[in-house]
């Protein structure tokens, strides 16, 4: 995920995206430009699950002309994590395990995106997949059995 995210976000196509989805937005609102990435990505990208038996992890480009057809939570991550490194944001991955018929594995991931406020690094969890979630929005504590974080870039 980490490399597909790194990779989509030198894609001159998936650039020009990250700007115009910001384009309305002051100089550097740089909260506002992540609030816009995620609110953008939940309105636009639908929740499709993986085919049976098959983890498949979709290219940036790829979830981006396929929207309509959906992606699962891994690319919602990895296309919101390459749409934040497209604006010079931080990006990072948080696996969680929160299934209890499978408490070993680790069963949903979503982005972190950091910023820089005044000189101080600031993170945000941006999971579109949770249908009226909202930017800041994480699973209760009560329900995760255990994370893992990847950072992909500082902000």
């Amino acid at each position: 995920m980490a490399s597909l995210a790194r990779l989509g976000a030198q894609d001159p196509r998936l650039v020009t995206l990250a700007k115009d989805i910001v384009s309305g937005l002051p100089s550097k609102a740089y909260m506002q430009e992540v609030g816009a990435i995620f609110d953008w990505v939940q309105s636009n990208v639908k929740y499709r699950q993986d085919p049976r038996w098959f983890e498949w992890v979709q290219y940036p480009w790829y979830t981006y002309e396929h929207r309509a057809q959906g992606a699962d939570c891994d690319d919602h991550a990895c296309f919101i994590a390459c749409l934040a490194l497209c604006l010079g944001h931080g990006a990072a991955f948080r696996a969680i395990k929160a299934d209890p018929m499978r408490p070993q594995e680790f069963s949903h991931v979503y982005p972190l995106v950091g910023w820089l406020e005044r000189g101080r690094p600031v993170w945000s969890a941006l999971d579109s997949t949770n249908l009226g979630g909202f930017m800041g929005w994480e699973p209760p504590e009560k329900r995760v059995l255990a994370t893992l974080d990847l950072v992909i870039a500082e902000p």
